[in-house]
């Protein structure tokens, strides 16, 4: 199973090179002498604002590396940076010190316009990943701080949150006044309290409102064709254990949930897909003694499964087209079987007919699960390679399903 997937994954990576090239997108640049410059814009669904750009001016096409000192502002993927001088924290709330005003130094950034308009928003996340925001077109940097007291001789956190205080001061309705008691340091909370602004108290619509990306779903359906080779290893059950049995083919059908997660140019996703599927094989195993006694065995061994598979995908995306690789585990839930066997034993003349389940099974198995797959638009294609441990429910008999499974998927 392990050179399988070695295999698999040598396979993806050159053709994943191909795939995964600069993402250049539509965008333009505002220079420091105020020249609007169109072009394209390498766009990396940044989560810490950035301090540089790749850019390529859309009419010479040359590419470089501009920065704070060449731009004052520029625009990519519905994004609009601008270049302001601002107070920032020091420290980071994770690294609580004893001091209750917060360590503040004067930086210039790229800040991003959430909310543009008479009353504006900006967010920063800054190399050290900490989150702050700004209001007003001298970007005031609105306080959140946490610090260390000492209460009844034990170490407390206690907090500044003036920025409820300015937000409220700034705003100045009252239809937004009494969401701002509860309002938590969030860019997504405060964002849409402008949008409540701008909603209920002002006459004048904002120019923008960002929305930063979070998770995202994909859902549908898919259907195809799995091929399952069975195997076991034991003793007595020799009409199992000695044979090599035929590889069942049988259709599957499903659905899918996927999560994709923000931030990451919708490359990493968890999929997660409920199954229907099944496997069966019939023989006919001879023990013989004798020629005048021995034993006929013909037997049948199917299971009917839903099986919740959970996957980490990696997708690379061209266009329209779309590339990727995944890799997770399946637990398989037995919701029917064909299970017997008939052992006809030939003594002389006497004849006798035993019938039985043809394996003790249990309800449940797990496996993992190993694919690449391919597709454009709303249709995508996998081949899936998965090694499951099977349900028998003995300790002297073990089994084993590889399964190879060609899906084709349609997202609603």
């Amino acid at each position: 199973m392990l050179k399988f997937s070695a295999k698999v994954f040598i396979a993806f990576i050159p053709v994943s090179n191909i795939y995964a090239q600069s993402k250049f997108e539509p965008g333009y640049i505002v220079t420091s002498s105020q020249d609007t410059i169109r072009g394209t814009i390498e766009y990396h669904n940044w989560s810490q604002n950035p301090e540089t750009i790749r850019f390529r001016d859309e009419k010479f096409q040359t590419e470089k590396t501009l920065g704070l000192h060449e731009l004052s502002a520029f625009q990519v993927h519905g994004e609009t940076y601008e270049r302001a001088e601002v107070h920032r924290k020091i420290q980071g709330d994770n690294n609580v010190t004893e001091n209750g005003l917060p360590e503040l130094t004067r930086d210039t950034v790229f800040l991003l316009r959430l909310v543009d308009g008479p009353k504006s928003l900006h967010y920063l996340r800054d190399r050290s990943d900490n989150v702050q925001l700004y209001i007003g077109p001298e970007h005031e940097l609105l306080v959140y701080h946490k610090y260390k007291i000492i209460k009844e001789n034990q170490n407390r956190i206690a907090t500044v949150d003036r920025y409820r205080q300015q937000i409220k001061a700034y705003l100045d309705c009252e239809s937004v006044a009494n969401r701002v008691p509860n309002l938590r340091y969030s860019n997504k909370e405060i964002s849409r309290l402008f949008e409540l602004y701008y909603d209920k108290c002002s006459t004048t619509k904002p120019k923008v409102i960002t929305k930063r990306e979070g998770l995202g779903f994909e859902s549908g359906a898919l259907a195809g064709v799995t091929f399952s080779k069975l195997s076991f290893k034991g003793y007595h059950f020799e009409y199992l254990t000695e044979r090599q049995h035929t590889t069942s083919v049988r259709p599957t059908v499903g659905l899918f949930l996927n999560i994709v997660i923000p931030r990451t140019n919708k490359n990493l996703i968890v999929a997660n897909e409920l199954t229907y599927s099944s496997y069966q094989i019939s023989d006919r195993y001879q023990t013989n003694v004798n020629p005048e006694n021995f034993t006929i065995t013909d037997f049948t061994f199917g299971l009917s499964h839903l099986r919740l598979n959970n996957l980490i995908r990696y997708r690379i995306t061209r266009g329209n087209a779309f590339l990727y690789g995944n890799v997770g585990i399946s637990n398989g839930f037995v919701v029917s079987e064909n299970n017997r066997y008939v052992a006809t034993t030939h003594f002389y003349t006497d004849v006798h007919v035993d019938e039985d389940k043809a394996l003790a099974t249990r309800k449940h198995d797990q496996g993992f699960v190993i694919g690449i797959g391919a597709g454009i638009r709303k249709l995508g294609f996998e081949a899936r390679f998965e090694n499951s441990n099977g349900n028998s429910d003995y300790f002297s008999v073990t089994s084993n399903v590889k399964r190879v499974a060609l899906h084709v998927y349609y997202r609603f």
